[in-house]
């Protein structure tokens, strides 16, 4: 169940088919009284006026025995040693009220009424994990991972709708998963689908880096870039690539890609 009040919210609910509400949390009357295993909010509490009301805003939405899950930039990452390409995304100038240390969100979490905290940085970004009852995190745990791979699988094989973009994102996503996990014939399949559904949508040479290049020198907004061809372009020449290397073994492809 999601909330979410921007366009792309009611979007997102009519193209993957599932629930969405268009309103805030505290004034949505499908979801007054109901508690949850896992409340989820993700990039939020940057945007909010006070982040230690905002963590008590959902406690009450949490199970006795579930976990409020939240993720925002690590203010930790912004110093002037870091050259980071994400560092003007952590930072948000003009969209973000505030960064977070560690210690200010784990705080927050527990001024909630959450007696077990976890924190964990990747990086720009910072998750925390709270539970009123003692939990262990394991972010990366294997089990996770597979279940995530068969959500992927079940998605991309149910719709016939190649040219859909929320098709040709899935299959993206899974086809680059199934590269990461070095599991690189079945990506090659997936991903094979996905380029022939790409040609079809954005012409003959959507596969060509120095014609997609060309096409985007001539784009001056986010939406004609998206016109032109998929926003995971420039990753999925670089899996391409990897395939080419790692399994087809073809040294002039992959650098092409």
């Amino acid at each position: 169940v999601g909330l979410e009040l921007a366009d792309y919210g009611r979007q997102g609910a009519a193209m993957l088919g599932v629930t969405i509400h268009g309103e805030l949390l505290q004034q949505c009357a499908a979801l007054a009284g109901r508690r949850f295993d896992v409340v989820y909010a993700s990039e939020v509490i940057e945007h909010v006026a006070d982040p230690t009301a905002f963590a008590a805003l959902l406690a009450p939405w949490v199970a006795e025995d579930g976990v409020l899950v939240m993720t925002t930039p690590a203010a930790s990452f912004v110093a002037p040693e870091n050259q980071s390409t994400t560092l003007l995304a952590a930072l948000a100038p003009g969209f973000h009220g505030f960064l977070l240390s560690a210690d200010a969100f784990a705080d927050a979490a527990r001024r909630a009424g959450f007696r077990h905290v976890e924190i964990r940085t990747f990086g720009e970004r910072q998750m925390v994990w709270a539970s009123r009852r003692p939990l262990q995190v394991t972010p990366q745990a294997p089990g996770a991972h597979k279940a995530y791979l068969a959500y992927l699988a079940g998605r991309v094989a149910e719709s016939a709708d190649t040219g859909s973009p929320v098709w040709q994102g899935l299959a993206y996503r899974y086809g680059k998963e199934l590269i990461s996990a070095q599991r690189f014939a079945e990506a090659k399949a997936v991903l094979s689908s996905l380029c022939t559904a790409l040609t079809l949508h954005f012409g003959p040479d959507a596969l060509d880096p120095v014609a997609v290049q060309a096409r985007l020198r001539g784009c001056a907004t986010l939406d004609e870039y998206g016109d032109v061809t998929p926003f995971f372009m420039p990753s999925l020449f670089y899996f391409l690539g990897a395939l080419a290397q790692h399994l087809d073994r073809n040294a002039a492809l992959a650098l092409r890609y």
